[in-house]
């Protein structure tokens, strides 16, 4: 692992602290062919849903409103994803 790979993971783990999952944080970084962050995600509800404490501890609630990292980080893209 060369060490653009260990920097853009150390960033994905410090991203998936964001997540407010009691039990699972995954972050995602997308990275351009110029070792550019292009996009930020973490596990975690939609813009639109509150983070309540109950649902989040419901799995089978919290599984059918959770969006994964890696679509968060799509959502968040500040460029061109292309051959990220």
């Amino acid at each position: 692992m060369n060490k653009w790979d260990k920097r853009f993971l150390g960033l994905a783990l410090y991203y998936s602290s964001f997540s407010k999952d009691p039990s699972t944080k995954v972050g995602c970084v997308l990275v351009n062919n110029k070792n550019v962050p292009v996009g930020l995600g973490y596990n975690g509800f939609s813009r639109n849903s509150e983070d309540l404490k109950e649902v989040l501890e419901n799995r089978p609630e919290k599984y059918k409103r959770t969006i994964h990292a890696e679509e968060n980080a799509i959502y968040n893209r500040t460029g061109d994803i292309e051959g990220s």
